[in-house]
């Protein structure tokens, strides 16, 4: 009897809806208004009315518009069993059998192909995803194999990022399989393939808004629309960092550093472009030699990036310019140019805990190929005599890992920071073994950290550095929020989006 009162409701309910035709525009209405009276959606409005709207805010008193006939209303079952997923932990999936997983998935042939064939290729968009509480999954698989159907999202936000693996279009649908973070159960969905509206906004910014949110905002008139824009997405990566050393011996030395780098070309989650490097320092030593030194170099670069790692690889040419002069009685100076080859390698692996949320392991080396160098000694009667001295060798090799100790905050605003490393140095076989520790603020946007060196040729050294991400200063990410005031909500959405 339940069942049968449902049915009934159901179809009054479509039945009091005004009859596709013409309408004519009376004083007070807006397209919002006009769609919900004739059950319709906005969209379909705009779309039978584009020779006569030219602007979705503007329509006039006495206006004659086409009604567009009502899409068929498919009512879903009311005896629909959901499962709500409220546990993300618990009867994890984790690290079994993809491919199993797939084959007991209720999709089409053709949908299990083209999933297990990008995932197995590599070929996965592994873009950054993010779960939102009371979306649905079609089916979701957790451990020994078992499917659920009809899952709807309860965990926490902190616990709902996701690497969205694939997506497939078949049959005019848009099939989309995802994997979240914290335990491997993957799932899939399914949207119409007209569904999907992309927006272009400002530059490098993309905005994405599906029928069924277009249509809700459109329509429902809610108290609030809440509206994301997708995070910027910039080609240039700057980072740069300045320094200060003492060394017990007297010797001081401080300097600057930048790396900039232009990514021109995207493959999936490949990017290649080219680096510039650039440091300058200068010093003294507790002997009074006042020295200084720059190095530039410029080559190929090459990142690989999804949700949980971000691999980079630079290799460069360039110089490395050194000189110094004594104080005092008699003057001593040294000028050297230095060719030198440049490598670079990081990877970095995340994951959305607290504890070691970042780990990066780094490599980089300099080897000189050729160097000329220039000696003089000028007496205290004026007399400069010029030297032989052969060249050094500026080749050098560092490697070392650091780590997101503790994390205060899910957004890691505030992060305690540690890592070790090893520096060698060829023209005095120097080498120094290093631990720092330090504080990361804004997702690593700014880090400030001491350091500590013993070094096996030298006093050992105390230092800082301050390190700032140029790029991520230029990321943005921001909720436009747009109250209700009885205006035409799609124009509210295109207008935000626009901004």
């Amino acid at each position: 009897m339940k069942k049968l009162f449902i049915v009934l409701a159901i179809v009054l309910a479509m039945a009091s809806v005004v009859n596709a035709g013409a309408y004519t525009v009376r004083k007070g209405d807006c397209l919002s208004i006009i769609a919900q009276k004739h059950g319709v959606s906005c969209q379909a409005l705009l779309k039978a009315n584009k020779d006569k709207i030219k602007n979705v805010d503007l329509i006039f008193q006495k206006q004659i518009l086409r009604i567009p006939e009502k899409v068929k209303v498919v009512v879903a079952s009311a005896t629909a069993e959901t499962f709500l997923w409220k546990k993300a932990g618990a009867n994890s999936f984790g690290k079994r059998n993809f491919f199993k997983a797939i084959n007991l998935f209720n999709l089409p042939k053709e949908v299990k192909q083209a999933f297990v064939a990008t995932v197995k290729e590599g070929r996965s968009e592994s873009e950054d995803y993010r779960m939102e509480r009371g979306q649905k999954f079609e089916q979701m698989i957790f451990g020994n194999y078992r499917i659920v159907n009809n899952v709807i999202v309860q965990i926490a936000q902190a616990q709902s990022g996701a690497k969205k693996y694939a997506k497939c279009h078949f049959g005019g649908q848009v099939y989309f399989l995802v994997c979240p973070t914290i335990c491997g159960n993957w799932a899939w969905w399914k949207e119409k393939e007209e569904a999907i509206i992309q927006l272009p906004i400002k530059s490098e910014v993309v905005a994405t808004v599906t029928t069924k949110e277009f249509e809700a905002t459109a329509t429902a008139l809610p108290e609030r629309v809440n509206v994301v824009v997708t995070e910027v997405k910039v080609p240039l990566e700057v980072v740069a960092g300045f320094f200060s050393e003492s060394f017990k011996n007297g010797n001081n030395v401080s300097g600057k550093w930048g790396v900039g780098t232009v990514y021109y070309l995207k493959n999936s989650n490949a990017s290649y472009g080219l680096a510039v490097e650039n440091n300058s320092w200068s010093g003294r030593t507790g002997d009074g030699y006042d020295y200084k030194g720059s190095r530039l170099t410029i080559g190929p670069a090459f990142r690989y990036s999804n949700l949980t790692r971000t691999t980079t690889i630079r290799v460069g040419l360039g110089e490395r310019n050194d000189s110094g002069a004594t104080t005092g009685t008699g003057k001593y100076e040294s000028e050297q140019r230095t060719n030198i080859v440049s490598a670079y390698f990081s990877n970095e692996v995340r994951n959305s805990n607290k504890w070691f949320g970042k780990t990066r392991v780094a490599f980089s080396e300099d080897i000189g190929i050729g160097a000329s160098r220039s000696d003089s000694w000028t007496d205290a009667t004026g007399k400069r005599t010029f030297l032989r001295n052969p060249a050094e060798d500026q080749s050098m090799v560092c490697a070392g890992v650091d780590s997101e100790v503790f994390s205060f905050d899910n957004n890691k605003n505030v992060v305690i920071g540690a890592g070790v490393s090893a520096i060698y140095y060829f023209r005095n076989a120097n080498l120094g073994k290093r631990a720092e520790i330090g504080f990361y603020f804004l997702d690593r946007t700014i880090e400030i950290k001491s350091y500590y060196t013993d070094w096996s040729k030298s006093a050992s050294s105390v230092g800082g550095t301050v390190i700032v991400n140029v790029s991520n200063l230029l990321k943005s990410k921001e909720v436009k929020e747009v109250k209700n005031a009885g205006m035409d909500r799609s124009a509210d959405v295109l207008k935000v989006l626009g901004n």
